[in-house]
């Protein structure tokens, strides 16, 4: 194969990952098998790295994919996909407000005055 054709298939490898495909997926589109992208990169070092490049960038690419996919389907409605943007995009955490139980100290059966504790048990004044 020339290496004009080799380059024609790595572009075109290159333009399926990235709208989204996996590696095996690409090159069934170029019209190569996976393993033959695979020999490639051991015989030629700027092969192997293109394609460690190509999976970065791609990988990304899938991610933000995703993200689109989560926000569109957040600003739906959809409530699960609301709350995963706010806690993983928005920077938003779900903690609990610290609970305030009131309760009566009782001493030899008199009840001495309320206090008002917080989640660690401590009196709060």
């Amino acid at each position: 194969m020339s290496l004009y054709v080799k380059s024609q298939v790595l572009r075109r490898i290159r333009e399926s990952m990235q709208s989204g495909k996996q590696e095996y997926q690409a090159c069934q589109e170029a019209g190569v098998t996976q393993k033959t992208l695979w020999v490639w990169a051991k015989r030629w070092l700027r092969i192997e790295r293109y394609r460690q490049a190509l999976h970065i960038r791609c990988s990304t690419k899938r991610v933000e994919l995703v993200i689109d996919a989560n926000l569109k389907s957040a600003l739906g409605g959809n409530v699960a996909a609301q709350c995963f943007f706010l806690k993983n995009k928005a920077g938003w955490k779900d903690v609990d407000a610290p609970t305030i139980n009131i309760y009566t100290q009782v001493w030899n059966g008199a009840i001495t005055k309320a206090q008002k504790v917080n989640d660690q048990g401590r009196i709060i004044e």
